[in-house]
């Protein structure tokens, strides 16, 4: 459960940092509603979060079908990580003005994050969103992206741990920033992030 907790705590972080995302609905964060009253009843806030996009249904559709650790499936709860769009499933039943009434936009998200390494799920879905490796704090769609604030975060996150699962693509991503304009980056770490860093170094 601890997993679970500091997983949706995570994700639910990053996810708020992120311009394509119109709000985020997890009552561990502090704007949530009641996020007081959870600090009081709960050691965590669970793994189960959701949120909105801008771009609505089409943008929600695009992420589920480029996020590559989650698995399509309507369950609140396993050691995998699982998305739906409740409006297509558990909600389904209910008419549109029911599901308004619920908070339930037709374009709606909702995570039950696994047990997975929160650094592998966050930058996940930083490449669905085509942001490169956001877990980093990176923001690569950005023309102010400052290089320099790539290396220290990457170094913060790394460190001098050669097993680290992120390490390997440290090299490659360092070139393609130096080699490519910023407005090529967002597609190229895509590329890194999908496939072998060696092989989409040499690809590109």
């Amino acid at each position: 459960m601890r997993q679970h907790d500091e997983n949706g705590l995570r994700l639910a972080r990053f996810l708020t940092e992120q311009a394509q995302v119109v709000r985020v609905n997890y009552p561990g964060l502090e704007s949530h509603p009641q996020y007081e009253r959870a600090q009081r009843l709960f050691a965590g806030a669970g793994g189960v979060l959701s949120f909105e996009l801008h771009g609505g249904v089409e943008a929600a559709e695009r992420l589920l079908s480029k996020l590559v650790l989650p698995a399509s499936a309507p369950s609140l709860g396993g050691v995998e990580t699982l998305i739906t769009r409740p409006v297509t499933t558990s909600h389904s039943g209910l008419s549109r003005e029911e599901r308004a009434a619920m908070g339930i936009a037709d374009g709606l998200v909702r995570v039950s994050c696994g047990i997975e390494a929160a650094e592998d799920l966050c930058a996940d879905f930083a490449q669905a969103l085509g942001w490169g490796v956001g877990s980093l704090g990176v923001n690569y769609g950005s023309s102010n992206t400052n290089r320099s604030n790539y290396t220290r975060r990457f170094d913060d996150v790394v460190g001098e741990d050669e097993n680290h699962p992120l390490a390997s693509l440290m090299e490659v991503i360092g070139v393609l920033i130096e080699k490519y304009e910023d407005e090529h980056v967002p597609e190229l770490m895509s590329r890194v992030l999908q496939r072998d860093g060696a092989a989409a170094l040499r690809a590109v």
